[in-house]
């Protein structure tokens, strides 16, 4: 018993909390960085992730190109789009938006109005 008592007294006493309570504080820190740098490597670890998963989508993209590119049809599709390129006796139509012809139109009518500086420019010789 006495044994215990001298135990308990060592273990109880002020020193030993003291002591024990200085530990504790000292551990914080590498406890706190270690902490920190789990959190760290676990946002780079989702972000890697999440750049693999794009890498796998354009992987994807990239390899239907390719087997479009493989065919003669869409080969001659990409050089159509690419480069505006059309076959022999294929001809171009160009549809002009209604939207801009009257927008140059009012432009037009503008200019066409009778003013002072409109006779100006008429009367001067570069014209």
């Amino acid at each position: 018993m006495k044994k215990d008592s001298l135990f308990q007294k060592i273990l109880y006493s002020k020193i030993t909390v003291g002591i024990l309570f200085i530990l504790i504080i000292l551990m914080i820190h590498p406890v706190w960085s270690m902490f920190q740098r789990f959190q760290l490597s676990s946002e780079i670890l989702q972000e890697k992730k999440e750049r693999i998963s794009k890498l796998e989508d354009r992987k994807e993209v990239l390899l239907e190109s390719i087997e479009r590119f493989g065919t003669d049809e869409g080969l001659e599709e990409e050089i159509r789009r690419r480069f505006n390129a059309s076959k022999e006796g294929e001809e171009m139509v160009i549809i002009i938006d209604n939207r801009s012809l009257e927008t140059t139109n009012q432009e037009d009518s503008v200019d066409s109005k009778p003013s002072w500086w409109n006779a100006v420019k008429r009367r001067l010789p570069f014209n």
